[in-house]
């Protein structure tokens, strides 16, 4: 099964963003499917908070947990 994603605008700049301090905290710069690995490994179904922090009052998830403990390659 494959899934392709196209980021625009302020959600491709927080990917960019996310993908640099992930890169600080690796050590390396991380393909971004791992970025998207990373950040799916972080997310926990049971304990999420959500933050209003974009205009428009949309919501989104903020990890529970931090990505360097779950390594995917």
């Amino acid at each position: 099964m494959t899934t392709s994603i196209k980021l625009y605008g302020s959600k491709a700049e927080r990917f960019e963003q996310i993908k640099a301090a992930l890169t600080e905290q690796l050590g390396y710069e991380p393909s971004n499917p791992e970025v998207v690995g990373l950040l799916m490994a972080s997310f926990d179904e049971d304990d999420v908070t959500w933050s209003r922090r974009h205009e428009g009052g949309s919501a989104e998830p903020r990890p529970s947990r931090d990505v360097r403990r779950h390594h995917i390659h």
